[in-house]
């Protein structure tokens, strides 16, 4: 079963900064990074636990503009959307047998 969350709070709120500081959490391995004038993407791999990483994302980006949490039943896996710096996120954290990969794509178009 998917589990769908979005903001039914009523509240929005405004996040922002530099996105290499917030979008890179406990990266221990980068295996992709990229920037040009319509994105900024990473992606990396983490030794940190799934909870501590998807509790840090989620507490970022909860309630923001366009917020929606994706999160499968009993699998350890979630995708994150919300606002940063005004421009579209998306955060994505699975757990594999290779270990916790994050994806953090900011839509600057």
């Amino acid at each position: 079963m998917l589990g769908i969350y979005d903001n039914d709070s009523g509240e929005i709120r405004v996040v922002g900064g530099v996105f290499e500081d917030q979008f890179y959490f406990k990266a221990d391995i980068i295996e992709l990074e990229y920037k040009d004038e319509y994105s900024l993407t990473v992606e990396y791999v983490s030794n940190e636990s799934f909870d501590v990483l998807s509790e840090y994302y989620i507490d970022l980006l909860m309630n923001t503009e366009e917020y929606m949490l994706l999160a499968p039943n009993g699998v350890p896996q979630v995708m994150i959307q919300g606002m940063f710096n005004e421009a579209p996120v998306f955060v994505e954290i699975i757990e594999d047998e290779s270990g916790l990969k994050i994806s953090c794509y900011l839509d600057l178009s």
